[in-house]
């Protein structure tokens, strides 16, 4: 009797076991196809202009991302010229592709920014259709400060293809900067001779007993070593006595 009842519980566990391993593998086999079926091939894009494209990528449950746009001689403004992912990429559904639009045969030359002033390049500029790009600063003892020193492309540049001129502002004579010595634990003598060559110079030296410290050396220093200063800056000491 009890070995019937085993037998019995053996086959019922048995068969448990068999469905959910048969429904363990559908799901895992349902998830499989899921994932496949959110996988789709880029399709070529590049001739058509923003809309058809953007049109052809929803077809296919993709999203189309203008990334920049550029001359092109051949082709009218607004039409695609490149394309990223390429054509037969696959990628997963709501991917973007990113694109470069067209804007046509360029008409207008490239101003000279040189020398104006960067409000003013921005006007000349959104006049002609042309964008101002990249702002850069540097240091310039030639070129008033917030003044324009260079620009790329240079103007009436004839192989342009970005509608954007990047540009290099003045920030007018930069001050020179000069990193402080450490001079703790350093004789004070060596330090002023230091001081004295590198155009520093020297300041209030305090004199304070120490403990178990020789006389004559450096404590203590201001500004602290690695600081920024100017030519002809002070610089104090704490010495040992």
């Amino acid at each position: 009797m009890l070995v019937e009842k085993l037998k019995l519980i053996g086959r019922t566990l048995l068969t448990v076991f068999i469905l959910v391993s048969v429904a363990f593998l559908s799901a895992l086999t349902a998830m499989r196809f899921a994932i496949r079926g959110q996988v789709v091939r880029v399709p070529q894009v590049v001739g058509l202009d923003q809309g058809q494209g953007e049109g052809k990528l929803a077809t296919s449950k993709m999203l189309l991302k203008v990334e920049s746009r550029v001359y092109n001689d051949s082709l009218p403004p607004g039409v695609i010229v490149s394309q990223d992912p390429p054509v037969g990429a696959q990628v997963k559904t709501r991917s973007k592709v990113s694109v470069v639009l067209s804007l046509g045969r360029r008409k207008v030359p490239i101003p000279e920014l040189i020398g104006g002033t960067l409000r003013a390049a921005r006007i000349n500029l959104v006049r002609r259709g042309l964008t101002l790009g990249l702002v850069a600063s540097v240091s310039s003892a030639t070129v008033e400060k917030d003044h324009i020193v260079s620009q790329e492309p240079p103007a009436d540049s004839k192989e342009v293809l970005s509608p954007s001129v990047d540009v290099l502002l003045s920030r007018g004579e930069g001050i020179e900067a000069y990193l402080v010595p450490d001079f703790i634990g350093m004789d004070f003598r060596q330090a002023a001779e230091i001081v004295a060559g590198e155009g520093f110079v020297r300041g209030a030296v305090n004199l304070q007993s120490y403990p178990d410290v020789a006389s004559g050396l450096v404590i203590a220093q201001q500004p602290p070593a690695g600081s920024k200063v100017v030519p002809g800056a002070s610089i104090a000491f704490t010495v040992s006595k």
